[in-house]
């Protein structure tokens, strides 16, 4: 029987199992991609906290002569702050949000199989 006979005979029980390990390595990637991206986006929005909290301090101690440019330098430290702080809360909120979601299915399955 040649490859092609063998993969039109193949019944969908059979299919699942040859495909299975194929899809888990697959998840795999992409749990691993998306800790990466997670940790990055962590980290920018805590470094993104301190430029903004750096920039404004900077205005504010007088450390710039020109009140203008102390002006744009504080405009621009209160949206970078701001900005740090909704990208933390955002990808923070996300990590939990998707861990209950995949407890949930899991604890469904599990409920419906038995």
């Amino acid at each position: 029987m040649s490859d092609q006979q063998k993969e039109m005979n193949t019944t969908p029980a059979n299919y699942n199992t040859i495909t299975s390990g194929r899809v888990h390595r697959e998840n795999n990637l992409n749990a691993e991609s998306h800790a990466g991206s997670t940790v990055i986006a962590i980290l920018s929005g805590f470094l993104q906290i301190i430029s903004g909290a750096l920039a404004i301090s900077i205005s504010i101690l007088g450390w710039v002569n020109s009140g203008l440019l102390a002006a744009v330098i504080l405009l621009i430290g209160c949206i970078t702050f701001f900005l740090g702080v909704y990208t933390s809360y955002s990808v923070l909120g996300n990590i939990h949000t998707s861990n209950a979601l995949i407890n949930e299915a899991i604890h469904r399955v599990v409920t419906f199989k038995n």
